[in-house]
């Protein structure tokens, strides 16, 4: 399998994960990610799965306070799903966070992936909300 890395915000892997969460997460709604001011993700770390030079999975954690920090956006091209693609780049993920001094994790996750989630030790909080128009759920782990 194909080694997750970290994406440097404005990189050219960068631009492409910016293209993968459109496409998957945001053009099916009839929203565009490039309407949101991508420069405050310069703060945010970025990491990714390629499949030599083309990017198959990303995701972004977002520091939040203390050791808290927030996964989102994870995207997986539709032909890696069911691979185990997205499990090894959020354990790569949660591993470089670890490192960094984040130990709890939380996201709010598409009704759909909430069995994904609470396979990798996520456990569902609160009741389901809306968020871009489609149900969610907040989830949260402890590293």
């Amino acid at each position: 399998m194909m080694e997750p890395v970290v994406i440097l915000h404005g990189s050219s892997q960068y631009k492409q994960a910016c293209k993968l969460r459109d496409e998957i997460l945001r053009r099916p709604l009839g929203l565009s990610l490039y309407d949101e001011d991508l420069q405050t993700e310069s703060t945010f770390y970025h990491y990714g799965i390629f499949d030599e030079d083309t990017i198959i999975a990303c995701v972004v954690a977002v520091p939040d306070t203390g050791a808290l920090v927030h996964i989102r956006q994870m995207a997986v091209l539709k032909g890696s799903r069911s691979k185990g693609v997205g499990t090894r780049l959020l354990e790569y993920t949660e591993e470089s966070l670890l490192k960094k001094g984040f130990s709890n994790f939380f996201l709010n996750a598409r009704r759909e992936a909430v069995p994904f989630y609470q396979k990798l030790g996520y456990r569902p909080i609160g009741d389901e909300f809306l968020e871009v128009s489609i149900p969610h759920r907040k989830m949260e782990k402890n590293g």
